[in-house]
C-alpha cells in the first residue's frame, strides 16, 4: 500500500448501552488504525453517554458528540460534516464488526479506485445468523457496466429482493460522494432512511466494488421506537418521493414499484385494507375464510395482528419453521408439520415477503398432499397492477 488513507467511522447511538462497548470495541480493535472514530450520543437517556466518555478518554482517536436527540439521519449527517476522513463509514451502535473489516476492504481500492465498496453482512438474529450477499456478481462497475445494474439495485426483478444491499454501514464511501448526496436526505424520513441515501450516492458514483466478505454484523432486533401514524405517512411519502427522484430516467419502474409495495405492506399494513374486501394481497381470500398462516416473521406478524385485530377472518393455525423460537419467546406458532393435522381450513397464506422462497415453501407443502388451489403466495406481478399504491406517491 503506497498509503493509509483515514476514514472516518460515523456511529449514532441511541439508548443502546446495552450493546454499545462491544460495537466500539470491535471498531478500535480494527487492524486497519488510521480511523477518526465520530461518536455520535443522539439524547440517550441511559448509560451511553457515560460509556462513550470512557472510551474516548482510552482511545485518541474518538471524538465524542453529546446533542439533543434529532433521529438517526441528522445524526449521521452531524458526523459527516464533522469527519475529515477521505473515506466515510457507518457503524449502527448495536452492531458490531470483523476485526480486518475496513483492512480488507480498502485493499481493492488501490488498484481501482472505487467511489464505493460494498460487502455483504451477516444478520444476527437472537437464535441464528444469516449470512446476506449483494444480489449482483462481485467486482468492479464502472461506465457501461456499472450503468447496466441500475434498474436493479433496488430490485433484482424478483418480489422482494435487493439488488445491492440497502445498508448504508456495509459500505465504505468516498467521503466527497456521500457527503454530497446524504445531505439532501430529509431528517423525517425514519422509515427507509438508508434507501433514501444509498442508490443516489450508487447513481452519482464513477466506480463501485462488490465484494463478497461478510465483516459487518447486523443485529437484528424489536425495534422500540413507535412512530404515530401521521409520522409513518409522512415519512414513507417523504421516501418515496426521493427514490423516484433519485431513478427517474433510469428505466426502474417496476423496481420502484415494487420496493414501495414492500415498504406499505410492512409499514402501512392495517391502511391498505381499508380499500379491500379481500385479504390483501392473497387475492381470492374472502372475508370470513378460515386461514393458517405459515410464517412467524416480520409480515407474517404483520399479518397475524391485523387479522386477530380487526376479526376479518378465522385463523386455525399460525406455522413456521422455527416455531421453536418463537415458543420460548411466548408466542404460539407451532410446526409445520401441525399442517397435516388440521382439518376445515380455506386456504394457507404463505405470510413470505420473498416470492422466490414463498415458491418453495407452496411446491414443498404440494408435496405433502396439500391441494395446490389453497395455497396463496404473494404475487409481484399482481401487485404491480393494484391502484392503491397511487394514494401513497
Amino acid at each position: 500500500m503506497k498509503n493509509k488513507p483515514l476514514i472516518s467511522v460515523i456511529v449514532p447511538i441511541y439508548n443502546t448501552e446495552e450493546y454499545l462497548e462491544k460495537c466500539i470495541e470491535s471498531i478500535i480493535g480494527q487492524t486497519y488504525e488510521n480511523l477518526e472514530i465520530i461518536l455520535i450520543n443522539d439524547g440517550s437517556t441511559d448509560r451511553c453517554g457515560d460509556v462513550c466518555k470512557n472510551y474516548k478518554n482510552k482511545d485518541n482517536r474518538i471524538r465524542l458528540v453529546n446533542r439533543s436527540k434529532g433521529g438517526v439521519t441528522s445524526a449521521r449527517k452531524c458526523g459527516l460534516t464533522l469527519s475529515n476522513g477521505e473515506y466515510a463509514t457507518f457503524v449502527d451502535s448495536d452492531d458490531w464488526i470483523d476485526p480486518d473489516m475496513y483492512e480488507n476492504m480498502l485493499q481493492f481500492s488501490y488498484s481501482d479506485d472505487p467511489d464505493i465498496i460494498a460487502c455483504g453482512c451477516i444478520e444476527e438474529y437472537e437464535h441464528c445468523s444469516k449470512k446476506v450477499l449483494n444480489n449482483i456478481l462481485p467486482g468492479i462497475y464502472k461506465d457501461a457496466k456499472l450503468r447496466n445494474i441500475y434498474p436493479g439495485m433496488l430490485n433484482n426483478g424478483v418480489f422482494f429482493e435487493w439488488g445491492i444491499l440497502p445498508y448504508l454501514c456495509n459500505k465504505l464511501f468516498r467521503k466527497e460522494i456521500i457527503l454530497k448526496d446524504f445531505l439532501k436526505v430529509n431528517d423525517y424520513i425514519e422509515i427507509g432512511e438508508d434507501v433514501a441515501s444509498i442508490y443516489s450516492c450508487i447513481l452519482n458514483s464513477a466506480t463501485i466494488e462488490i465484494l463478497e466478505t461478510t465483516p459487518y454484523h447486523y443485529r437484528q432486533r424489536d425495534s422500540s421506537a413507535t412512530r404515530s401514524l401521521k409520522s409513518r405517512t409522512e415519512s414513507i411519502k417523504l421516501l418515496f418521493e426521493k427514490i423516484e427522484s433519485d431513478f427517474h430516467c433510469r428505466d426502474a419502474e417496476k423496481e420502484i414499484l415494487y420496493y414501495e409495495w414492500l415498504t406499505i405492506l410492512l409499514h402501512q399494513y392495517d391502511l391498505i385494507m381499508d380499500d379491500c374486501d379481500f385479504l390483501f394481497p392473497y387475492h381470492g381470500v374472502s372475508r370470513n375464510s378460515s386461514v393458517i398462516i405459515y410464517g412467524a416473521g416480520r409480515f407474517g406478524s404483520v399479518l397475524h395482528k391485523y387479522i386477530k385485530t380487526n376479526d376479518f377472518l378465522e385463523i386455525m393455525a399460525w406455522v413456521d419453521k422455527e416455531y421453536e423460537y418463537y415458543q420460548k419467546k411466548g408466542i404460539f406458532v407451532s410446526s409445520p408439520d401441525s399442517i397435516q393435522l388440521s382439518r376445515g381450513y380455506d386456504y394457507i397464506v404463505i405470510a413470505v415477503l420473498n416470492e422466490r422462497i414463498s415458491e418453495e415453501i407452496k411446491n414443498t407443502l404440494i408435496k405433502t398432499g396439500v391441494n395446490s388451489t389453497k395455497i396463496k403466495i404473494i404475487n409481484g406481478s399482481f401487485l404491480l397492477k393494484q391502484p392503491q399504491i397511487e394514494k401513497w406517491r
